[in-house]
Order: C-alpha cells, then structure tokens, then sequence
C-alpha cells in the first residue's frame, strides 16, 4: 500500500508538469487539477484528488522544461502532435521498476487524458490507470 501512495504522488507531480506541456493550446492561469487512480485488483477504489496550479506564460511555453520527474519517476521521450502531448515515464521504487506511458489533450482552457503504468509491486505484478482532467478556473493570484 505504501508503493500504491507513492504512485498517487506521481500521479499528481506528472498532472502538474505534464499539463504545461501543450504550450499554443494551454492558457496561464490559475487551473483545477483532478486526477483519478484506479488499480485493477484492489477492492478499495482510490478517491479522486483535485488541486490548483498557477502557469505563467513562461510555464507553458517549453514542454522540454515541464517535464514529469520526481525523486522516484523519471519522464522521456515527450512529444506533441497537435493538441496531444505524450510521454513515457518510468518509476524505481524500492528497487522495483514500473513503467508506462500518458496523453493528454488540450482544448484551450481544459484538458483531458490517461497514463498508464504497469510493473512489480513486492514482487506482484501491478498496473495502474489514471485518469487526468484540468480546466482553467481564473488569473493567478
């Protein structure tokens, strides 16, 4: 359970960095983040969890520079075709690998999109969904 919660931190790290990725379609400003988990296999349903995000202009302008990193996942191969930004991202948690890949899809104040991650948890194979939705909500403050 306790790789499950780190899991949920990229979650959200990777929806904060990966929303600025589609610059000429993403506007600055203050934005509402949800992400929802979903593990295949668990009984319990993790519950969605929403947070606001401030993007400057500058923020939105270098996708190269947002990229989806933390301490534990390290994002790559970031690429946008349109209004679709993807990426493959790869965690090392405890020893262990999961890996997978995210899209998300800009329509100018709102966004949508998917990751999915797959790999060994305690030596038990894993995959884990997640659901991204961002809409823009207002200026900065």
């Amino acid at each position: 359970m306790r790789h499950l919660s780190m899991l949920a931190v990229w979650a959200v790290c990777a929806t904060v960095s990966a929303s600025a990725l589609a610059a000429p379609e993403m506007q600055p400003g203050l934005w509402e983040i949800t992400t929802k988990m979903n593990v295949p296999g668990l009984p319990a349903e993790t519950p969605p969890q929403t947070f606001r995000h401030c993007y400057r202009a500058e923020d939105v302008k270098d996708p190269k520079k947002t990229v989806p990193q933390d301490r534990d996942c390290k994002a790559d191969s970031v690429a946008q075709h349109g209004n679709t930004v993807t990426w493959r991202v790869s965690c090392r948690i405890e020893g262990e690998v999961m890996s997978g890949q995210g899209a998300l899809t800009y329509a100018g104040q709102s966004y949508s999109g998917r990751a999915q991650l797959s790999g060994k948890v305690e030596g038990e194979p894993m995959q884990v969904n997640v659901a991204y939705a961002g809409k823009r909500v207002g200026e900065c403050k």
